[in-house]
């Protein structure tokens, strides 16, 4: 196994065949079942990927081919985590465009049960985003088949665990009452509550009153990101892991820039209440929710609404909660709604200039990684799907981008890099990517350029990291991004 290779696949088809539990094209000798979907492009292309990373190459085209045998062992137990946000997509487009397709999930479980011999646990879990309605996401990615199939056949349980702690329910106005919070089961496993201190990326700031969360009542928030403590509230179930599988989307991010291994690490936070995404105001004001540059009609309706959501929303009283309802109610009336507004105009960190989320990023990749001076004992292997892709307003109102690639290796900076290229964008533009790399403090691999080989079925894939005019896949970025990326 060479950690330094990435593997790139144009498969046959830049779509899905929507068939669960989406079984492969063909009856391959290691194939450990019978039935066959000749539609499944997906399937293969994941089988080509383990080929060109050379994995267990002297078995190859036997019986005995176990390529994921090369990091995990029978007894093991292994992770998988997609990208699994939302159960729609906000602007009604396809929502395969935002979340792991299941036939790239189905092709990995696969071979992981191979390499385990039945003698280790598979577990697919994830936390998507708070008002992500998982019961649903099941029926839409119908992912319980791919447990059906193993139950029903060998007996064999794969688990599928939602890892958030609570979930949120918005009004017909996109807000939150005092009774849209809900609890919700989290992690069987339960929770660690890990401190990073000072060596937290985000220790360097010195306006910790202006970070915000998931929430409107940013005081939780607060209270675990301060100078000298940073918290972070992480799944059990993905630190006692021997293997973590990362199954991203091939998508761009408001926020981020794109999202692609590193920013799918956030999904390992069960309270999205410990995540700072970004501060108020503008770098002016020791902020990086907008551009110093916004004009004074944003800047005034911003301070007008987050004054009603951190004020009025926070204090458990209805009479409060009904009059910014109705405030809401009388503005959709004139005009447009405060959720088209959130989505048209206000800049809640979603640009170029979000210095905030990028540090979070890497706290989460350091605690489940290490730096590059340690790495930890967690195996890990990547693949990025991008058979249908996301571009524009990522990551929840995503257009899809027919791609039809999968991309894979072993160290998740890397291939994040490989794939931002593919993307069409410089990598050095986004911060993630520039400290994960580059920065002395904050350095997440210990490859170096020279130690990737890009191994693909189209020619220019493979020189996508040494050819400076290559403009990949021609994704566009969110607007935020557009003229710092393009």
């Amino acid at each position: 196994m060479n950690r330094g290779y990435i593997a790139v696949v144009k498969a046959d088809k830049d779509e899905y065949k929507f068939n669960p539990p989406f079984n492969p094209p063909e009856n391959y000798p290691e194939y450990p079942f019978s039935g066959i979907d000749q539609d499944n492009a997906v399937y293969k292309a994941f089988r080509d990927i383990l080929i060109m990373l050379e994995l267990d190459k002297k078995h190859f085209d036997t019986k005995q081919w176990n390529p994921l045998g090369e990091f995990i062992s029978p007894g093991d137990k292994v992770v998988i985590k997609p990208n699994f946000v939302r159960e729609r997509n906000l602007m009604g487009a396809d929502v395969f465009s935002i979340i792991t397709h299941p036939s790239v999930i189905r092709a990995i479980v696969d071979y992981v049960f191979i390499a385990l011999e039945k003698k280790g646990t598979i577990v697919i879990a994830d936390a998507p985003q708070c008002d992500c309605d998982f019961e649903k996401l099941l029926r839409v990615t119908k992912l319980e088949s791919i447990q059906q199939l193993y139950t029903q056949i060998y007996d064999y349980k794969i688990e599928i665990r939602d890892l958030r702690k609570f979930m949120f329910i918005y009004n017909r106005y996109g807000i939150l009452e005092h009774d849209s919070r809900i609890s919700l089961q989290g992690d069987p496993e339960g929770y660690s509550v890990i401190d990073l201190g000072k060596k937290s990326a985000l220790n360097s700031f010195d306006r910790y009153a202006n970070i915000v969360g998931a929430d409107y009542d940013r005081r939780e928030t607060i209270r675990h990101h301060h100078m000298n403590k940073h918290e972070y509230f992480i799944s059990n179930t993905i630190l006692s892991a021997d293997v973590l599988i990362s199954v991203p989307k091939l998508k761009v991010h408001k926020k981020a820039g794109v999202t692609l291994n590193l920013k799918n690490m956030v999904g390992i936070n069960g309270d999205k209440n410990y995540l700072p995404h970004y501060r108020l105001g503008p770098p002016s004001r020791g902020g990086d929710e907008l551009p110093d540059t916004a004009s004074l009609k944003l800047r005034t309706k911003l301070k007008i609404q987050k004054f009603l959501l951190y004020h009025f929303l926070t204090k458990n009283n209805i009479f409060l909660e009904n009059l910014v309802n109705l405030c809401l109610r009388l503005s959709s009336i004139t005009g447009e709604s405060y959720a088209d507004s959130i989505r048209n105009e206000l800049r809640a960190g979603e640009w170029y200039g979000n210095d905030t989320i990028w540090r979070t990023i890497i706290d989460l990749n350091r605690i489940i990684h290490g730096g590059a001076d340690k790495q930890t004992g967690k195996k890990f292997f990547s693949v990025i799907d991008g058979i249908v892709g996301g571009e524009k307003e990522g990551p929840i109102e995503s257009t899809p981008k027919a791609c039809g690639i999968l991309i894979a290796g072993f160290d998740p900076v890397w291939v994040d890099v490989v794939a931002t290229e593919l993307m069409g964008f410089n990598h050095v533009k986004i911060p993630q990517y520039n400290h994960a790399l580059y920065s002395k403090n904050y350095q997440l691999t210990q490859l170096k350029k020279q130690d990737i080989k890009i191994k693909a079925n189209v020619k220019d894939f493979e020189n996508v990291l040494s050819c400076d005019h290559y403009r990949g896949l021609g994704f566009e970025p969110s607007s935020g991004w557009r003229r710092f990326l393009c």
